[in-house]
């Protein structure tokens, strides 16, 4: 279990890489995104790799078109 210092740390390296609404709105006006999808999408492109799961045609190219592995 981490101490009070160390979750406040990991608390706070999360705080600095949260995206800017400027990003997240370039997403979705480049791709047609909703900006809750285009959060998603963000998200995604932070987490170095990790797959995306959706079913919505839209947000499933825009990550194809970013780089993005969606989960089979």
């Amino acid at each position: 279990m981490p101490s009070g210092s160390e979750a406040r740390g990991r608390l706070w390296g999360a705080r600095k890489r949260q995206p800017g609404s400027s990003r997240v709105m370039a997403l979705a006006r480049g791709h047609r995104l909703t900006a809750y999808d285009a959060s998603y999408l963000d998200l995604a492109l932070r987490t170095d790799g990790g797959p995306l799961a959706t079913l919505d045609r839209t947000l499933a190219r825009a990550a194809t078109a970013e780089g993005v592995p969606l989960l089979a």
